[in-house]
């Protein structure tokens, strides 16, 4: 008598990156004259013996060997996954499915996905990293506390596509990072920059400075702010400008840490230049003002 056709072992379970080819294995034993069909998970005809029935030029039967039927899809995308079934027309149909699942790399979507973040002292900053990939990816969080130099980066947060910061101050000013990673290289990153914005702070390195008639002096104050503040000296309310030998005004900007140094050069002291001087800052936010004492001294006599 005839021998039956039958299946041979071959995997039940393929499982590729998106983008190379899948190779579904068929084979066959005694096939004789019935025919070999592969259906897709949609249960779509795809293939009769060694011909393609569907209008994907991306599909085919190989056949390296006699007893091969194996489907190839090349350029394999998601939506290529599910339960594919090579069937034999004997009577009753005999079929073999196969499970093909498609591994997707992760990727961040832009559009989706904060780039700048910017909030005022105290309020909350929501941090989004939109991401896609198949297993679904694991998104993970730093700072980088990059004005502290390199490797200071930190984990923070919890694990998830939303990081959030309660409360913000000045300290969260910083570069973050999500790191996103599925087991499918390769991983991927994107920067997210906050800033946050506060009121001047304005500090004296000293509140009293001494100096004798005739001489010269330098007063100095520094204001922390952001946005950056308009910053002034003051003397009897009224604002101090550069004028003739007797004033002269410097500010220092140092923007990447928020801070201006503000110095005033006083000249040719006299009686009248003694007394209280005030260093003003002010921003959309705030203001704030210290003032700093100048008082004469006098030569010892001996």
């Amino acid at each position: 008598g005839e021998l039956k056709p039958k299946f041979n072992q071959t995997p039940e379970h393929v499982t590729v990156t998106a983008g190379n080819k899948a190779i579904l294995p068929c084979t066959v034993e005694f096939l004789g004259d019935h025919t070999v069909i592969w259906s897709n998970p949609r249960k779509t005809l795809i293939s009769h013996a060694d011909r393609r029935m569907l209008d994907d030029h991306r599909i085919s039967v190989e056949r390296p060997y006699i007893k091969e039927w194996n489907l190839h899809i090349r350029d394999v995308r998601h939506n290529d996954s599910g339960t594919y079934k090579c069937e034999i027309n004997t009577d009753p149909i005999q079929a073999k499915l196969v499970t093909l699942s498609v591994l997707v790399p992760p990727m961040i979507i832009s559009r989706y996905s904060s780039d700048l973040v910017v909030k005022e002292e105290g309020e909350t900053a929501e941090l989004i990293c939109n991401v896609t990939g198949i297993p679904a990816p694991n998104v993970t969080w730093y700072k980088r506390n990059y004005r502290q130099g390199k490797n200071h980066r930190e984990q923070i947060g919890l694990e998830g596509g939303i990081l959030l910061i309660h409360n913000v101050s000045r300290f969260c000013d910083d570069i973050y990072d999500c790191f996103v990673d599925n087991g499918v290289s390769p991983a991927v990153s994107k920067a997210i920059r906050v800033e946050v914005q506060y009121a001047p702070e304005v500090i004296l390195t000293n509140r009293r400075i001494g100096q004798r008639r005739g001489k010269e002096t330098i007063l100095e104050c520094t204001i922390y702010a952001h946005p950056q503040s308009i910053t002034v000296w003051k003397r009897n309310g009224q604002k101090i400008s550069q004028k003739g030998d007797k004033y002269s005004i410097e500010a220092y900007e140092d923007q990447e840490n928020r801070m201006v140094t503000l110095s005033l050069r006083i000249m040719d002291l006299d009686d009248n230049d003694f007394g209280a001087y005030t260093c003003e800052g002010s921003n959309p936010l705030g203001r704030d003002s210290e003032d700093m004492i100048l008082y004469g001294t006098y030569p010892a006599v001996y």
